[in-house]
């Protein structure tokens, strides 16, 4: 259970550092820089990707706890 709630940490990581990835890709392009915008792009692609399997992870973590628990309820 500890282990589904630090998942869920690292995948709102990868949530909440959008916006700083909008901001460095729009100051990239007014600054003209087309190579950087690539490199930022990759890397936001990259962190959302992480961010939605360590998501998905803590999903399937909590789902079984829960199950485990109704099934000692019962």
């Amino acid at each position: 259970m500890i282990f589904g709630f630090f998942l869920n940490i690292l995948g709102m990581i990868g949530e909440f550092l959008s916006p700083l990835f909008i901001g460095w890709v729009i100051d990239a392009i007014v600054n003209n820089d087309l190579p950087e915008v690539k490199n930022i792009i990759m890397w936001w692609m990259i962190t959302n990707t992480l961010g939605a399997i360590f998501a998905g992870i803590q999903r399937y973590i909590f789902q079984i706890t829960t199950e485990r628990i109704g099934q000692s309820l019962r």
